[in-house]
């Protein structure tokens, strides 16, 4: 977050370990998805790094339809630099 200037805006999109997860985890293929967060320590690390969460919508991603929104199977964050 070091090139992050003041004021600035970041958008984070991650999955979740959270209760979808743990019944429908294995629909994720994502290789890349090694450590998944609680959405605790995602918070812990946006106070930690001066980030204030202007917007948050939890989501399930699927194939077909793309997006299925209020399910927090996943998470897009827009943050601020403080």
């Amino acid at each position: 977050m070091r090139k992050l200037k003041k004021g600035g805006y970041l958008i984070v999109s991650t999955p979740l370990d959270e209760w979808p997860r743990r019944y429908f985890g294995f629909m994720d293929k994502d290789k890349t998805h090694i450590s998944v967060l609680k959405e605790q320590e995602l918070n812990s690390i946006i106070k930690k790094n001066k980030l204030k969460a202007i917007d948050k919508r939890y989501y399930a991603p699927f194939p077909l339809i793309y997006r299925i929104s209020r399910i927090p199977f996943s998470i897009e964050v827009l943050l601020r630099k403080q």
